[in-house]
């Protein structure tokens, strides 16, 4: 059958520096080599075959209707595909007939490139023929007739142009304007002198992927290492694209650019280097490559180094993202393509992330032949190492490897923008195909990295005009939502559990091929609507460098905002550069860095848990500077004095330190000053729990313990901070104060609110009401501002309120003023997330449960059981919770750190890294004891407490240690000795900040004449129909009985200091049958401090019920958060419908 096109392709695997001079007039590309040179007339041939003597240089033929007489020849560089149209489908008619026989084929020359010459007796055509010169994706336009040839200057149609810029190397194109370059020649020669390394030097560190030939892929792949030495020398092995345009740098200085060739060597850095002469000699240098194009690729052969030089691991920043996408994401068109792709500014804008770009122009998400003869989708390439530029199907022609990602660290964070080639008419993807398979490439991703979060991209499909305006128009817009909604909870298809399809995946995840979506929670819908104009996309309907520009920027504010990742400076400077007119000297430089933040002075004089607040006042834009002596003091503009604990013991150590005078002083000459919890006791003149210690006396009035007779003290929770007074109005906000919003406390000290006493004196009062005791939450006079309750604790509600002091908003208008009915004052019944924390078999910290305390898989494995359960990585999880709206978070470390110095605790890591994020109170539980650290020293209870403290923990809860600690005191006539754990850490930092977790078991009787414990009558008698039983304690995690019971135990543990209780339940734990009521009404019973059930929670009607049928004042979760059943939002929701009053999760 006859065609009017006609192809050519040639296949070459050794691509090679050309030397060939191009003749006058002749269109060059990379390094000046001829391409396609029409040098006559051009004929029409008939099919030919490619025998075996073609070998790996196979030319294909179709037919074509033109005939022209004359010839033609055309000079090809080896090593690339190319494919040669002639004619036009669209335009030029039919002439099959008038093609009978077309002349001979004759091929000459060796890699530095190839002659094809064609002949024809034919008669010519009239007019010029157009001439199709075709690589992967796009055309080249060539003109010639019987005359002779020209070479057209014009484009013929949006997607015909003179070189695309994979292609082009270092030819620049900016939606397809061709900029010419003149980047300096860095080819050298190496000899002995220098000190080589291979490329796969561990001191090396590969960005993106890069395959184990040491060949880049994707796009801006990249390396980094650390040097000593006054040079830097490359040496790109065979596979190197010749021509492709690289940018490396030195520190962090500005990127440079030069074009690189294979199996050459350039130097890249001298010891005229811009910053060189910055770094001392013999510290270490640091050196960065990245490859600018997205189908282009080098390959590393060797890493030289001046004489004498050595290589440098450096340490990767520890967070990783990962992008994943097509030429929007690439850089197609942009002016340093992948280097000023808005994926490459994200990535740099972050700053303190590792990053890599999965995106390739023309690639679909569906697994299809799809735009630009991209052979495979992302549902099926991003398993792969290489992209499917045609550089893949020439180095790996059979199949191509799939990447190890068990080799590589696991992405925090994963960037999905894909679907406009989907929605494209060439692949003819429906929208509920789409859909489908769009869930099944997250359930994919999911699987590869369960602790990642994901953010999905909205399309931008382009704009058109009506009217006076430009619209932009929608590219499956709904099926992107649905998706995001099936994974957010909201879809009616509910979630299913992922763990044994994952399990048993193949390498390339080829087997989950389920629509319906694993898990929720960690997919986020990031909309792009509004961020571009119309003229931010350029004539190839691709954004330019301002587009790119725009969508990073607003991409990092999302992310800061969502996850809280903050933009650091990691060069000394983080940039990115870009060009934005024709003119290389003329650069737009976007520089994400660490801006000159606004500072805020604090005084920490052993106040407790420091490390929130300044993640908290970081979080809000500003930076702390610390207060060292009294002599700083004056030094300070804003100042904020936190303070945890007891009263006598935080105003002892300030008096002590000396900063009574100079605090006075600086509130006396009217500068901003916010005090926090004690910060705000200390401006009274004293408190009932010390008093014989003074305070500032700033307010004439003092402090007095909560009436523990009908309600729980210490006061722990979320409670209403509610402004009064003439002065402020409905509708107005106190430094951000709302009335229905709730604020995290801990005291067992507060001032009674009288109405009407501290407003006399020009105070604004917010209240909050404990039992039927209303005290003063909140209060500010001119520069005076102070709270009860811990801001940096409080969630999106106390950050809130820390900015509007912070940046100087005493007074505001409220957005929404709530109704009477949607204010519900008074203390929260608390909703806690907790996290057991111990190392698996591999050595990896990991968020597990137990049924009845045992944490390992049932059935062939480790040991007796089988792997450890491993359902996350606990920094994620913890973030995870509080974003659903956890009230707390509490870590159990139920692993022996044996032979570890305490200072290197694995939690306190997970601690720190936590508290970044979290802004809801941590408790740390195990360990917290007198030990001998490795070295021999003693280390006490106390000193691992403050270790802890400092690294973000609000709480310590202490378990076996307590129980011992207890038979000893009654033991002793129930005397204290003030050298337990208990008694130390709760004098030092307040009985609020230690919590005792309990772990009884049921033991029945048939009488309780029968045992000497306290008994209790049961509703559900003993395996022998005993109507009674006791609650024994246990220790060592359950494995160990006591002859003493949960009473005993909590009674000892309270008068001891102890300022809340963790009720455990052996019986209960993995059974998600609901909580042991009777345990928790004994002891309720038994105690004042507060109590929080734990153990058997399954439903979210077993938090309603435990709040229904007891007195308990927090609930705990663990099981029924980490496998997915339900979220903490679904039983707050719950909790609400059953009118019990928790805190509501604020955005």
């Amino acid at each position: 059958m006859l065609s009017n096109i006609f192809y050519l392709s040639l296949l070459a695997i050794l691509p090679t520096q050309s030397t060939a001079t191009p003749t006058p007039g002749q269109k060059t590309w990379r390094d000046n080599r001829p391409t396609v040179v029409p040098s006559w007339g051009l004929i029409g041939m008939d099919d030919l075959e490619c025998g075996d003597s073609c070998s790996r240089y196979c030319w294909q033929f179709t037919k074509t209707s033109i005939s022209i007489d004359g010839t033609a020849n055309f000079a090809l560089s080896a090593g690339y595909h190319v494919s040669l149209t002639f004619g036009d489908d669209k335009v030029i008619p039919e002439r099959d007939a008038e093609c009978h026989t077309c002349g001979d084929l004759v091929m000459s020359g060796d890699n530095n490139g190839w002659e094809m010459t064609l002949k024809t007796a034919h008669a010519p055509m009239e007019g010029p023929v157009p001439v199709y010169i075709k690589f992967p994706g796009e055309k080249l336009l060539f003109s010639a007739d019987s005359k002779g040839p020209f070479v057209s200057d014009q484009m013929i149609s949006k997607d015909g142009y003179e070189c695309d810029a994979w292609q082009c190397g270092g030819t620049i194109l900016q939606n397809g304007q061709v900029r010419p370059t003149d980047y300096p020649n860095t080819t050298v020669p190496i000899d002995e002198s220098w000190t080589t390394y291979s490329p796969n030097a561990t001191e090396i560190s590969y960005k993106g992927r890069w395959d184990d030939q040491y060949i880049s892929w994707w796009s801006a792949p990249g390396l980094k290492f650390g040097f000593t030495g006054s040079a830097v020398a490359i040496t790109f092995g065979r596979y190197t694209d010749n021509g492709n345009l690289i940018a490396y740098r030195y520190g962090g200085e500005d990127w440079m650019l030069t074009n690189v060739t294979a199996n050459s060597t350039h130097q890249l850095i001298t010891s005229s280097t811009p910053g060189y002469n910055l770094t001392a000699a013999g510290e270490t240098r640091t050196f960065e490559l990245r490859v600018s194009n997205w189908a282009l690729g080098v390959q590393i052969d060797a890493i030289h180094l001046s004489s004498g030089g050595k290589l440098v691991k450096l340490p990767s920043y520890g967070k990783t993202v990962e992008v994943i996408g097509d030429s929007l994401s690439a850089g197609q068109f942009a002016t340093l393509e992948g280097i000023s792709s808005w994926a490459w500014g994200f990535g740099e804008g972050l700053g303190n992330v590792e990053f890599s770009i999965e995106a390739h122009p023309g690639i679909c998400l569906t697994d299809i032949i799809c735009s630009n003869n991209n052979f495979n989708g992302q549902l099926f390439q991003w398993f792969k190492t290489s992209d499917t530029s045609y550089r893949s199907t020439q180095i790996y022609p059979e199949s191509q490897p799939d990447w190890d990602f068990s080799a590589h660290p696991a992405a925090d964070l994963v960037v999905i923008n894909i679907g406009t080639n989907d929605a494209g008419s060439s692949a003819n993807v429906s929208a509920e195909q789409f859909e489908n398979n769009y869930i099944t490439f997250i359930n994919r991703v999911h699987c590869v990295w369960p602790d990642a979060q994901i953010v999905v991209f909205s399309l931008w499909g382009g704009f058109s005009q009506q009217a006076d305006t430009w619209v932009q128009g929608p590219t499956f817009e709904q099926a992107i939502e649905n998706v995001v909604n099936a994974f957010s909870g909201s879809s009616t298809t509910p979630p299913s559990s992922n763990s044994s399809v994952c399990q048993t995946a193949s390498a390339n995840y080829s087997n989950v091929t389920s629509a319906t979506p694993y898990g929720s929670g960690y997919v986020h819908y990031f909309n792009t609507t509004g961020i571009l104009q119309h003229n931010d996309i350029g004539p190839l309907y691709h954004p330019t460098d301002v587009g790119h520009i725009k969508i990073a920027s607003h991409l990092l504010q999302y992310v800061k905002l969502k996850f809280g990742w903050l933009l650091e400076a990691t060069g000394p400077e983080v940039q990115h550069r870009t060009t934005l007119d024709q003119n290389p000297s003329k650069f737009l430089r976007l520089q994400v860095s660490a801006r000159a933040m606004p500072t805020v002075h604090l005084l920490d004089y052993v106040a407790g848990n420091v490390r929130s607040l300044v993640n908290a006042i970081e979080k809000v834009g500003y930076t702390v500077k610390w207060i060292k002596s009294p002599a700083d003091v004056p030094n300070a503009e804003k100042l904020i004095l936190p303070g945890v604990g007891h009263f006598g013991h935080c105003l002892s150590q300030f008096a002590k330190a000396g900063y009574v005078e100079p605090i006075k002083k600086h509130i006396e000459d009217g500068k901003p000053f916010m005090g926090i919890c004690v910060g705000l006791q200390a401006l009274f003149e004293g408190s009932t729990e010390s008093p014989d210690v003074p305070g500032l006396g700033i307010i004439p009035d003092g402090l007095k313990k909560f009436d523990d007779s009908d309600k729980s003290v210490p006061h722990i929770g979320w409670n209403s901070a509610n402004t009064s007074g003439k002065d402020r109005g409905a509708g107005e906000s106190l430094y951000g104060l709302r009335p229905d919003s709730k604020y995290y406390y801990v005291h067992s000290y507060a001032v009674p609110y009288i109405e009407g006493q501290l407003e006399k004196d020009g105070w604004a009062v917010a209240t909050a009401r404990h039992g039927n005791e209303e005290f003063v939450g909140a209060i500010a006079k001119d520069n005076i501002f102070a709270t009860q309750f811990h801001p940096e604790k409080s969630g999106t509600a106390g950050l809130r309120v820390l900015k509007a002091f912070l940046d100087g908003e005493r007074s505001s208008k409220l957005s929404t003023v709530p109704s009477p009915n949607a204010i519900q004052e008074g203390l929260t019944r608390r909703v806690i997330a907790c996290l057991d924390v111990r190392t698996n078999d591999a050595g990896d910290l990991v968020v597990t449960k137990g049924d009845q305390y045992d944490v390992r898989e049932k059935g062939d494995g480790v040991g007796a059981g089988g792997a450890v359960r491993n359902l996350g990585k606990p920094v994620d999880k913890a973030k995870q919770y509080y974003e659903q709206g956890a009230d707390e978070v509490t870590f159990l470390n139920i692993t022996s750190f044996r032979n570890c110095p305490v200072a290197d605790l694995p939690m306190l890591e997970v601690l720190r890294r936590t508290s970044e994020t979290v802004f809801v109170p941590l408790t740390i539980g195990g360990g917290i004891r007198d030990t001998v650290d490795v070295d021999g020293k003693v280390v006490s209870a106390l000193d691992i407490a403050t270790l802890y403290f400092k690294s973000g923990a609000d709480k310590v809860s202490i378990g076996s240690d307590a129980v011992t600690a207890a038979e000893e005191y009654y033991a002793g006539g129930q005397k204290l000795t003030g050298k337990t754990a208990i008694e130390t850490i709760s004098k030092a930092y307040g009985n609020q900040a230690v919590v005792v977790s309990v772990d009884p078991k049921r033991t029945y009787v048939a009488s309780p004449r029968d045992t000497s414990h306290h008994t209790i009558k049961t509703a559900f008698p003993g395996p022998n129909g005993e109507e009674h039983c006791w609650y024994q304690c246990t220790i060592k995690g359950g494995r160990e009985g006591r002859d003493f019971d949960v009473r005993q135990l909590v009674q000892a543990v309270e008068a001891m200091g102890a300022g809340e209780i963790l009720l455990n339940c052996i019986d209960k734990d993995g059974t998600n049958s609901g909580f042991d009521l009777e345990l928790v009404k004994d002891v309720k019973e038994a105690v004042k401090i507060p109590v929080i059930a734990s153990s058997g929670a399954g439903k979210p009607e077993h938090f309603a019920e435990v709040f229904k049928e007891t007195t308990t004042d927090a609930a705990l979760g663990a099981g029924i958060f980490h496998r997915g059943e339900y979220t903490v939002k679904q039983v707050k929701q719950h909790l609400r419908e059953k009118s019990s009053l928790v805190r509501q999760v604020e955005e």
